[in-house]
């Protein structure tokens, strides 16, 4: 094999090149980007980097020296348009052609958009790139009122840094809990109150039906008809895989690239990973897309150790994190289903876990500034460990004995 092709200057692009050096590729390595930027880490965008804590040079994996020391070229600020697995040649928005041997998409995803009257007003945002927080973050800092739309976690760490911004924030989401989508009603409704305690007004069980305002937003009108004053608003309503302009190739889609547990996809030399790619998970024995750090990265990985021959089923205990004022929030595990939450401390304090359970199964962990139950968690779910609700709620049980039990 002489050259690998990446597509999509992204984290799991990133952890990719890392990858093929480290496993000794030394053929030649191309990474693609639509942005003008190498790759970085997308997570302080809504958080530290949003609230100018950290610099711009410290949200990328690599320096450019690295790049150049690994023999790694950059093709940035430009688009894929079309692939061609057969002929091995993947086309560029500006006609360049350039031929593989084998091509790891990853791409990630795009943000949904909300297309109702007033939507093309100027002050509404979506948040993926690091342009757009630069142009949230500049907005914010000549604002005073902001309106989410959402009820996920970039609208809820977004409503954390423009609190302690100083904004006066409001959230417009459709669901009856923030977050409810990940960690279910109750505790979903847990998170609602926290960011109320906070002074955020929150409007739920609602929709966006338009926006008002003289060139530029000044107002969102909800389906309930509130009126809602605003300067800016930011839109947060999900993400669609990027890849749309696959539709030619060949390669099987359904709500992302189809790969197996090997990262291949349905023609040969073609592999995805990260946030476009939907994934045999042998843990549910089914497909699923994960758009989260964690496996973004680790997938990445997976994907080149598959390229070079190298590869194992891909199977991780998956893991996420969000930072949400003092609340640093972790969750580990896939709960396709569960039958009972099981609490652990009082989830109105500051740190406290949920235990999702299915039989005697645990299934997935939340952990709310609690790192040692978290990590303890990971280990039983990885293990199948069997566990007893009691002990789980129980304060005084130590979790770790469960590791010695099987």
């Amino acid at each position: 094999m002489k050259r690998i092709l990446i597509v999509g200057a992204s984290l799991a692009g990133g952890r990719a090149v890392e990858a093929l050096r480290q496993e000794g590729f030394d053929g030649e390595i191309i990474l693609v980007g639509e942005e003008t930027y190498r790759p970085y880490e997308r997570p302080p965008l809504s958080k530290a980097f949003m609230r100018s804590e950290v610099s711009e040079d410290s949200l990328y994996l690599q320096s450019d020296q690295f790049y150049d020391d690994n023999e790694v070229k950059l093709i940035l600020g430009k688009r894929a348009v079309e692939l061609h697995p057969r002929e091995r040649v993947l086309v560029l928005n500006d006609g360049n052609r350039i031929t593989y041997d084998s091509v790891l998409l990853c791409t990630g995803a795009t943000p949904k958009k909300l297309e109702v009257s007033g939507s093309d007003l100027d002050g509404i945002f979506y948040l993926r790139s690091l342009d757009d927080a630069g142009c949230i973050r500049s907005e914010a800092g000549k604002s005073q009122r902001v309106v989410l739309v959402g009820s996920g976690f970039i609208v809820c760490e977004l409503a954390a840094s423009f609190i302690q911004m100083g904004l006066e924030v409001t959230i417009v989401g459709l669901q009856s809990a923030l977050m409810k989508k990940a960690f279910g009603q109750d505790i979903g409704a847990t998170f609602t109150e926290v960011h109320r305690s906070h002074g955020v007004q929150i409007h739920l069980e609602e929709h966006v039906t338009g926006f008002r305002g003289a060139g530029k937003v000044e107002q969102v009108i909800t389906s309930s008809g509130k009126k809602l004053d605003c300067d800016f608003v930011v839109v947060g309503i999900g993400v669609t895989p990027a890849c749309s302009w696959l539709a030619s190739s060949g390669v099987k889609m359904s709500d992302g690239v189809l790969i197996d547990d090997y990262c291949r996809a349905s023609v040969p030399g073609v592999f995805a990973a990260g946030d476009v790619a939907r994934w045999f998970y042998p843990r549910v024995e089914k497909f699923v897309r994960v758009e989260h750090y964690d496996n973004a990265q680790n997938q990445g990985v997976a994907a080149a150790r598959s390229i070079l021959g190298k590869g194992e089923s891909y199977s991780p205990v998956l893991f996420f994190w969000s930072d949400q004022y003092d609340l640093h929030i972790q969750y580990v595990g896939y709960p396709e289903d569960y039958q009972q939450i099981v609490l652990r401390g009082d989830k109105t304090s500051s740190s406290w876990c949920a235990f999702y359970i299915l039989g005697d199964r645990l299934v997935a962990t939340l952990a709310v500034n609690r790192p040692r139950e978290l990590s303890v968690s990971r280990r039983i779910i990885s293990r199948g460990i069997p566990v007893d609700p009691k002990q789980l709620a129980d304060e005084q049980f130590e979790l770790r004995s469960l590791l010695d039990s099987k």
